[in-house]
């Protein structure tokens, strides 16, 4: 994840995440759709998770999210 925020950070790229996710994930819990739906109405982009297999299932027929597994 500090990878690809320093990558961001070069290219001058927003970096997006939504307030519930945020709140989730203080209390340890998933916003699965949430994220996808967030990336969908911004027009796009990469989520970063650390559950790939599920957000690419999510995110399957939109060609401008692209799903990136971190550790």
């Amino acid at each position: 994840m500090h990878n690809l925020l320093i990558a961001a950070q070069r290219l001058d790229l927003p970096v997006r995440v939504p307030a519930a996710v945020l709140a989730e994930t203080y209390r340890g819990t998933g916003a699965d759709a949430l994220v996808i739906a967030t990336a969908i109405r911004l027009g796009g982009g990469i989520v970063a998770t650390g559950d790939p297999d599920d957000l690419r299932s999510l995110a399957r027929d939109q060609r401008n999210v692209k799903v990136e597994g971190v550790n």
